[in-house]
């Protein structure tokens, strides 16, 4: 500890020659004028002194000013005359004075005075305390959760690249637009509430133009609105090089998102977003948890979503935009309505995996649906088909609360499924696909498709060849030797169910064709001056009544069909098949459903045998006896015979 020198106890006035100066007179004013200006008699300011003060004697008095205020002074002797004047004098600095003086808002000032930011936007902070970027620099959040804070927070936003918002409840009554790459964030997703009216949006990004621009960053926040986050309207139609910006780079993380009303509006929604992710973040009761429409490779992962009334996730493709986005490791509880879908895509090409999912009461539709049925429609624009999508390792628990399956997967234009899955709880059997998946292939469109279960009761799965179908566990389709096949009509509800190849009741009569793989449609595979053999093993579930009509041809061109009566057993059927003639396209097998049919029609295999060439130049008459040679017998389907 250290001494200080005393300060003057009293005031002393000096006269010339420095003697003291009795009966003086000491005049007070405001700095730089020569307006009047109080000084007191001691240090509790309630008696002033005469202004001027008169001197006793000595040429003294107690004169105590404020600290607060700066001074000028005069001194004359008695008879007015000046003895000097002196400005700018600043009242004692004690401590009591300094802690009048130095208040937050006067450091502030000298802290973080008006940026020139501040001075473009014509915006004067409401408490200089605060530093740059701080909400309550722009605004007194005097009564929490009430008093408005929209404006502050639109005004931060004007002025700096980033927004925090200390710990407590804000009310934002208005919209906030944020813009490029600006940081929104508190200071813990628990500690710092944002609250905002019913239907209200409280943040939107939504600048127009046609160039790619830096998305925002939102994390440690809790919002509590309808639509906390909006990038972009889905309602746009969107279209490359016009419209709303393409949102690059947006980051949201380590939120909790909570709608005024449950079961109503978005947790986040977002349009012509690219290369952004949501992650870590505690989403529920919402209509729809998170909603992308036409976005690309965005990663939505380890988030929690729960009590969602429509989807958990929806992720919808428009014109052309919507492809490759990874939604993976997310924990999605809950569906709390019966038309409830845990994830929804019609991206183009979508990654699904690694989910848990887990319905433990009440019913929803399907927990992946990758199809457009049902898809809500967002002003003109147009989802496209899925072309790739990729399923696996997603745990589910709960799968029998699904009305349409687990999965619901529409192959028509799919050039590529895989869909591998972890594991289920329940007892959905062989519908763990809704309406067990289609058999998937029209001649023009190659695909290659792979489906497993784990626990689905006698669902065993299939793995495509090459880039055709061919249930590896199952059907077969022996095209000389050629395990594939296509289905000629994409239309024509073919189906794989386990180890069978499915004509269900629900198709009608109609016909199915079934063409090996080959170059041409399997024109090369066939000669057109040899006879074949065609066998089909099938049955029907029902006990009686269904028949199947048999015959080769193309698209234009048949030799006839063989009607066959099934049972409700497996049964070989065979066929004989004269050549062809060479206009023939995409010759194969063709299956007809016949009217009155009642059952399904469960296929195990299609085959052909090539009855006649076998050797070349062999005899096709018996050379005689005791010519041991070999020759082919006709009559007897071309068997190879020897002449004793």
């Amino acid at each position: 500890m250290i001494s200080i020198l005393c300060p003057p106890l009293v005031f002393q006035g000096v006269g010339f020659g420095g003697l003291p100066l009795p009966f003086g007179k000491l005049f007070s004013y405001e700095a730089g004028t020569s307006a009047p200006q109080a000084t007191w008699t001691d240090s509790t300011q309630l008696q002033q002194n005469s202004n001027p003060v008169i001197l006793n004697a000595n040429g003294q008095a107690q004169v105590w000013l404020d600290p607060s205020l700066t001074y000028k002074f005069r001194l004359t002797d008695a008879l007015n005359n000046q003895i000097y004047v002196t400005d700018q004098v600043q009242g004692s600095l004690t401590a009591a004075a300094l802690s009048v003086i130095l208040t937050q808002e006067f450091i502030g000032a000298i802290l973080y005075p008006i940026s020139a930011a501040e001075i473009s936007a014509s915006i004067t902070p409401v408490n200089f305390f605060y530093p740059y970027g701080n909400i309550l620099r722009y605004g007194s959040n005097s009564a929490p959760g009430i008093t408005d804070m929209s404006q502050a927070a639109r005004n931060c936003l004007l002025c700096n690249a980033f927004m925090y918002v200390p710990s407590g409840t804000y009310s934002f009554i208005t919209v906030v637009n944020c813009f490029d790459g600006q940081q929104i964030y508190g200071d813990s997703r628990t500690s710092t509430i944002i609250t905002s009216p019913t239907t209200r949006q409280t943040f939107l990004w939504e600048p127009p133009g046609a160039n790619a621009r830096q998305g925002p960053i939102f994390h440690d926040l809790t919002i509590n609105s309808d639509f906390p986050i909006t990038i972009n309207s889905p309602s746009n139609f969107l279209v490359d090089g016009s419209g709303d910006s393409p949102c690059q780079g947006a980051s949201f993380y380590d939120l909790v998102l909570n709608p005024t009303i449950a079961g109503t509006g978005n947790g986040i929604t977002a349009a012509k977003m690219f290369d952004s992710r949501i992650y870590q973040c505690l989403i529920q009761s919402f209509a729809n948890g998170v909603l992308m429409v036409g976005c690309d490779l965005n990663e939505i992962d380890n988030n929690r979503i729960t009590f969602f009334s429509t989807y958990g996730i929806l992720d919808m493709s428009a014109q052309l935009f919507g492809s490759q986005n990874d939604i993976h490791h997310n924990d999605i509880l809950a569906g709390s309505g019966s038309t409830s879908t845990y994830i929804k895509t019609s991206s183009r090409h979508v990654s699904i995996h690694d989910n848990y999912m887990e319905q433990i009461a009440g019913g929803v539709t399907c927990f992946v649906d990758a199809t457009t049925t049902g898809l809500p429609t967002f002003g003109s624009n147009v989802s496209a088909l899925p072309l790739s999508v990729v399923i696996r390792d997603n745990r589910v628990d709960g799968e029998s609360f699904a009305s349409s399956g687990v999965y619901r997967i529409d192959p028509t234009n799919a050039v590529s499924i895989v869909c591998d899955n972890r594991n289920t709880t329940g007892s959905f059997g062989s519908s763990a696909f809704s309406t067990p998946v289609t058999a998937i292939f029209n001649s023009s469109v190659q695909r290659s498709i792979r489906i497993r279960g784990t626990s689905w009761g006698v669902w065993d799965g299939y793995e495509s060849k090459d880039l055709y179908t061919a249930c590896n566990k199952g059907f077969s389709c022996d095209g000389r030797n050629l395990g594939a096949i296509i289905v000629k009509d994409s239309n024509a509800l073919m189906q794989v169910l386990g180890k069978l190849l499915v004509i269900p009741a629900a198709a009608g009569s109609g016909n199915f064709w079934i063409i090996p793989n080959g170059a041409n449609n399997g024109n090369d595979l066939f000669n057109n001056s040899v006879n074949y053999t065609m066998t089909v093993i099938a049955r029907s579930t029902a006990t009686s009544g269904d028949s199947l009509g048999i015959q080769i041809g193309s698209n234009s061109f048949g030799s006839g069909v063989t009607t066959v009566a099934l049972t409700n057993q497996f049964r070989r059927y065979s066929v004989a098949i004269t050549g062809q003639l060479n206009t023939v396209i995409n010759m194969g097998c063709l299956l007809t459903r016949q009217s009155g049919a009642n059952g399904d029609i469960q296929i195990l295999s299609v085959g052909w045998e090539d009855t006649e060439g076998l050797l070349p130049n062999m005899p096709s008459a018996s050379p005689g006896a005791g010519t041991k040679q070999l020759w082919q017998d006709p009559a007897d389907s071309n068997r190879v015979k020897y002449a004793t």
